[in-house]
């Protein structure tokens, strides 16, 4: 049984590759990625912030807050992410559609972001110089292309998402039968039982 809903469905992951394949590897990229994101601002942090803060000791001045905030922000970010990406993984491999909801909606808010910025950032530039409207044309190419790459992934997760969910349902609905017949039968025999002995 498959969904008849007008949205668009892909079937392969860049031409080549299963949406299941494809799926796997989105999650992974997007785990090693912010892996080695964490552990990169991890790393710096020792270097930079811990220098920062003799500096500004030193010198008698306060800690420079938005740095620290920022490295913060970026850890918060980076172990969401990876948390949605194992579970998207985990969802693919043990076949549970549940687990890719949060990574998919992820996806489309970064999509989301790329459209808005797809006209904010041109509007901007262009606003506070008229003369960089090449810069201004490359920044909208940039963000067009992000959007349609991540609008392609969305649709490789969605198919995944949807052909996982429909064999559940099938194989959920094919036991519901089963079971269904079952206990029919069982009490057809019990009532034709109470039937002759009465």
């Amino acid at each position: 049984m498959r969904c008849s809903c007008s949205c668009p469905k892909v079937n392969n992951f860049l031409c080549c590759w299963s949406v299941r394949t494809g799926s796997l590897f989105l999650g992974s990229c997007e785990l090693i990625l912010f892996t080695s994101t964490l552990l990169g601002m991890l790393y710096s942090f020792d270097f930079a912030v811990t220098l920062k803060l003799k500096d500004a000791k030193s010198e008698g001045e306060a800690p420079h807050a938005a740095l620290i905030a920022l490295y913060i922000i970026v850890v918060v970010v980076s172990i969401i992410i990876m948390l949605m990406s194992g579970l998207q993984l985990c969802g693919v491999l043990y076949r549970k559609p549940a687990l890719m909801i949060p990574y998919m909606v992820f996806i489309g808010l970064r999509i989301l972001t790329a459209l808005v910025c797809l006209f904010v950032f041109p509007a901007l530039i262009i606003t506070q110089n008229p003369y960089l409207s090449v810069f201004s044309a490359a920044i909208t190419l940039t963000f067009l292309i992000t959007a349609i790459v991540l609008f392609h992934c969305w649709l490789v997760l969605f198919a995944q998402y949807k052909n996982m969910k429909y064999s559940s349902e099938n194989q959920s609905m094919r036991l519901t039968k089963g079971n269904t017949h079952d206990g029919y039968s069982f009490v057809a025999e019990q009532s034709d039982y109470n039937l002759k002995i009465v």
